[in-house]
């Protein structure tokens, strides 16, 4: 079986990994474990493409944000037993588009979930549930608790 865990590297990352190595503890039929996170590339607002300028500021910002990017899922990556440690993967592009065109080479998803409730489920979105619908494989949701019930804050 190859398992795909999507992750948020910057949004409780950790947790979600740990619960998915829980729960497939144990398991014999694991082949490899591959874990993403996708990585938008995004022009400044209101700015073309061809806008030299604008890259020229941004694509040095944009380097160290993808080479941290990189090190924090190798660093995530090496938490998975060596036997079914598969690859770290950082696509080009949204989520939401991203790991459903990936989730076809794939037996299980595992994708966490905020669970964003009114108005910021509206204004946020979920994630999970856009990757529920257009994925080609099962998805396993985790819910993970929000931060603000974790310290508190609004």
């Amino acid at each position: 079986m190859k398992i795909l865990i999507a992750l948020d590297i910057h949004k409780q990352a950790d947790p979600l990994l740990s619960a998915a190595l829980s729960w497939l503890e144990g398991r014999t039929d694991i082949d490899k474990i591959d874990l993403v996170h996708a990585f938008d590339l995004a022009p400044a607002t209101g700015a073309g493409w061809g806008e030299s300028i604008v890259w020229h500021d941004v694509l040095p910002q944009w380097e160290r944000a993808h080479a941290k990017a990189r090190a924090d899922l190798e660093a995530l990556l090496a938490k998975i037993p060596e036997k079914q440690r598969g690859m770290a993967m950082l696509p080009l592009g949204g989520p939401d588009r991203m790991v459903p065109r990936m989730s076809s080479r794939y037996d299980l998803v595992i994708v966490g979930t905020h669970q964003h409730q009114g108005l910021k489920r509206m204004w946020l979105g979920s994630h999970a549930e856009r990757l529920v619908r257009r994925s080609d494989a099962p998805v396993l949701v985790v819910p993970l608790k929000n931060r603000e019930l974790q310290d508190g804050s609004p």
